[in-house]
């Protein structure tokens, strides 16, 4: 399992803006984590995850074109 899942939410909006890691990449890899837990858990009832990688697509170009979001 990647340690990146293991970061807080603060240190993972740092590295996005810092272009360490792309929005994308954290998404999908927080997705199949969630898939791979979900399977004995059975605790997640509806995925978005169509939405969820849309919406950090959306980040990744707002960043590139220099647009900020959030503090």
């Amino acid at each position: 399992m990647s340690s990146i899942l293991f970061k807080s939410g603060t240190a993972l909006a740092r590295m996005i803006r810092g272009k360490e890691i792309s929005a994308v990449a954290i998404t999908e890899l927080c997705f199949k984590r969630l898939v791979e837990a979900n399977a004995k858990l059975n605790a997640v009832s509806a995925l978005c995850r169509e939405r969820a990688l849309r919406e950090a697509a959306d980040l990744d170009a707002m960043l590139a074109a220099g647009v900020a979001k959030g503090p």
